[in-house]
């Protein structure tokens, strides 16, 4: 019995010796830690690069709190300006100042939910999050990712985002992309949101591990494993702009971006029913969005006939006609009204010059939708 008693003894001293430091980590973490990390989002035109997974619950509450409306942009690395030295020249933010020219969402503020390597499915748990915050949206699609032989690998880039952002995942979701659908109890969506309003080392783990690690604690294992087998990948690779390099390195290049071109889109591709479910979200929400086609260099794809139009375009019609069954539009300026070749780092990414361009078209699109829902509001009392 005296044994008994003083094993509970000690296990009641390890216990509150346990609690006290995670009390004193804590303290801290909150006060010499997290205020060398925090960042003014209302500066902060895009996630920080290689941390935008760690970063984006952070920029999803400043989203959340910031009482200006909010113009915001779901899209991958063409939207994001990963060739885009001047975040102020991206796609977003430009978009934002050329409307503001002409008179419109003058107290807005852009944010840029975007980040390499988005498919759509990736975009829609994203839109699930950001819907009742923002109030307008732009949704940028790529033509290449719709291709059956890139889905083949992957349907979602990050499948754990849905239960990172605490979304609802439905049996039909879960089937198509290989997810687990959300129990009818939640429960360990309940657990792990009580853990993040108490527990600030809990709510800030990621954010400290980009912080020590550069990345994320899954990415960074990735990165260690593919270091260790010598296969990091290439994807960034080169800082040499299209229009300067030879003629042979440009072939590469279009040959690369051809292995995803020239393919027939079947109504059962994943990215086509994601985007039905996209325009669903934002068809119930009734908040103005404009979707876009991610520009390309169509110079350079013209001059070494490295793309056959007639199927860009046989693409295009399920895409544009799923789009506009919702009421909404699709800009494409691949066809007609396309940039030029020296505004492009490589066939789908821009440089400054292009990002800025590209943002001034969004802006002629989209005008007239915010100036529709101005008038809308305002008949019923309630102008913004």
């Amino acid at each position: 019995m005296h044994v008994l008693i003083r094993s509970g003894g000690r296990f009641w001293r390890t216990l509150i010796f346990f609690i006290l430091t995670l009390v004193l980590v804590d303290i801290w973490v909150i006060k010499a830690l997290l205020p060398q990390l925090k960042s003014d989002f209302s500066n902060s035109y895009r996630l920080p690069e290689g941390q935008e997974m760690a970063w984006l619950p952070f920029y999803l509450s400043a989203l959340a709190q910031n009482p200006s409306p909010a113009l915001v942009f779901l899209g991958s690395s063409p939207t994001y300006g990963i060739r885009i030295s001047d975040p102020t020249q991206t796609f977003p933010v430009a978009t934002l100042r050329a409307l503001q020219k002409k008179g419109l969402a003058s107290n807005w503020q852009s944010y840029n939910l975007s980040a390499k390597g988005f498919l759509l499915s990736d975009q829609y748990y994203l839109l699930k999050k950001a819907l009742p915050e923002g109030e307008a949206f732009v949704i940028q699609l790529n033509y290449h990712t719709f291709s059956p032989s890139l889905l083949k690998g992957t349907r979602m880039r990050h499948p754990e985002l849905a239960e990172k952002l605490g979304v609802s995942v439905s049996e039909a979701e879960a089937a198509l992309l290989g997810l687990r659908p959300s129990p009818p109890l939640p429960l360990n969506a309940w657990l792990r949101q009580g853990l993040s309003q108490m527990w600030a080392f809990y709510r800030s783990k990621e954010l400290l591990a980009a912080h020590w690690l550069g990345h994320t604690p899954e990415g960074w294992a990735f990165a260690q494993y593919e270091k260790a087998l010598g296969i990091q990948a290439a994807e960034m690779d080169g800082a040499t702009p299209f229009l300067d390099l030879k003629p042979t390195q440009q072939m590469m290049v279009l040959k690369r971006y051809g292995q995803n071109a020239g393919f027939e889109l079947s109504p059962d591709n994943s990215e086509l029913q994601v985007l039905k479910w996209t325009v669903e979200l934002l068809k119930q929400a009734g908040k103005p969005a404009l979707f876009v086609m991610g520009p390309l260099n169509v110079e350079a794809l013209d001059a070494y006939e490295a793309l056959d139009w007639k199927k860009y375009q046989a693409v295009l019609t399920p895409i544009r006609t799923t789009i506009e069954a919702g009421g909404f539009d699709l800009l494409d300026i691949n066809r007609g009204a396309y940039l030029p070749a020296d505004q492009f780092f490589d066939i789908t990414h821009t440089l400054n010059a292009g990002g800025s361009a590209f943002g001034e078209r969004v802006a002629e699109r989209l005008g007239p939708l915010l100036r529709a829902e101005r008038r809308s509001l305002s008949k019923q009392g309630a102008p913004r």
